[in-house]
């Protein structure tokens, strides 16, 4: 009897604290990978394109996504510009770089504006609602205008640009977006800072919410130099810069995806850049011709008379950038209630678009199955339980058996 009970007190003990075990292993299930909630960030996008298609490509930097579990998924510091190597400068062209990072020295940015380190984040939050944070100091120089070391490369400079988004549901999502100063390379500029090619970084009031800053004739270039660009024709730019609200405007990898709620939140910067070219005698273009003209429109030819008998015939082609920077979103689907969300409690791990093998804290590969540390734990729990629960099942069904074996030994 003593041993009977012995062993079925252990059966029993290791049956209740298989329990936890089990719990424990549905617990850390997390989000659904393809339909629940998520976040995204980046710290930026470019897109330069020419109108009659020759050259141009996209170029995106590394997209951080939120974690199947509790936790967040940020950007290394490591990643500091646009183009970062000559792939990606074969891609969208050799004369713009846009820079967010920690500057290096000497540093593109004004005197009066510090760099720092970026912040470009995805998280989960433990009742799995999915937010999503880019915040930098984004500086764009034109590498191909004429430059002098009083004016430098810069043509553009955003001070502490923070995008935010947070989606707890359809009536709570939101998104914002800031900057502390906005300065734009102008010809003239302030009273006392022109220099010597006679522009100066300009300070910039920032545009308001719903609305969008224009500036035309700036002098700056485009991020291609066109083969047949006239060298005695300066190029100019046209700058417009918006907060960016609608998804479908980000410049993003196909992973990156939606829901039925959804909100973003970026810096847009447009620049069309005008650059005139020469058109081959003989052309077709040399049909379409306004000599009166005193500054062509894009796609229009203008003969001009030289020394020689022979019109030179000039065209103004245009070359379209778009930079996205700092751009997030997060995404839930409708009916989202974040308390009844509660249950994504597996440990957080970063994630980040192009996608490689993912390692939890501790450094062991997850493959998202949730077979970490606890999950074992109970399983051997789960396991043990079962083989000692057997073995007591066993003891019971034998004490009859043994009482009968008595009685007719009797």
């Amino acid at each position: 009897m003593t041993l009977f009970v012995t062993k079925l007190a252990a059966a029993v003990a290791a049956l209740g604290l298989a329990a936890p075990g089990a719990a424990s292993a549905q617990d850390i299930a997390g989000v659904d990978e393809r339909t629940g909630p998520v976040a995204f960030a980046n710290a930026a996008a470019v897109r330069v394109t020419q109108v009659d298609g020759l050259g141009g490509g996209t170029v995106i930097t590394e997209t951080q996504r939120s974690p199947l579990g509790a936790g967040s998924s940020t950007l290394s510091q490591e990643r500091l510009m646009v183009p970062k190597d000559d792939g990606e400068r074969q891609s969208i062209g050799p004369n713009y770089v846009l820079s967010f990072g920690r500057m290096g020295v000497p540093s593109p940015l004004p005197a009066d504006v510090p760099g720092r380190d970026h912040k470009i984040t995805a998280t989960l939050a433990e009742n799995a609602v999915p937010s999503a944070t880019a915040e930098g100091t984004y500086v764009l120089e034109d590498k191909a205008r004429p430059s002098t070391e009083d004016t430098g490369d810069a043509v553009l400079v955003l001070q502490n640009a923070r995008n935010t988004v947070e989606c707890a549901g359809r009536a709570t999502a939101t998104g914002v977006t800031t900057a502390d100063k906005l300065l734009v390379r102008k010809a003239g500029g302030l009273a006392g800072t022109e220099s010597t090619d006679g522009t100066a970084l300009t300070p910039v009031d920032l545009p308001a919410e719903g609305r969008s800053l224009e500036l035309k004739g700036l002098p700056f270039g485009g991020a291609l130099t066109l083969p047949d660009a006239d060298p005695e024709v300066p190029v100019t730019s046209d700058l417009t810069i918006s907060r960016l609200t609608a998804f479908d405007e980000l410049i993003r990898q196909d992973e990156w995806r939606g829901a039925d709620v959804t909100r973003a939140a970026a810096w847009q910067v447009d620049v069309v850049s005008h650059v005139t070219v020469k058109v081959p005698e003989g052309s077709p273009e040399e049909t379409v011709a306004d000599p009166t003209a005193t500054s062509p429109s894009p796609g229009t030819s203008v003969p001009e008379t030289t020394g020689s008998a022979e019109p030179v015939v000039r065209e103004v082609r245009e070359v379209r950038t778009k930079l996205v920077l700092g751009g997030v979103s997060c995404s839930v689907a409708d009916g989202f209630v974040p308390a009844l969300a509660a249950a994504a409690k597996k440990p957080g791990v970063p994630v980040r678009i192009p996608a490689g093998v993912a390692e939890a804290a501790d450094g062991t590969p997850d493959d998202g199955a949730g077979a970490g540390p606890a999950a074992l734990v109970g399983l051997v729990f789960i396991g043990g339980g079962a083989v000692l629960g057997g073995g007591a099942v066993w003891i019971l069904r034998r004490r009859p058996t043994a009482a009968r074996n008595g009685a007719s030994s009797r």
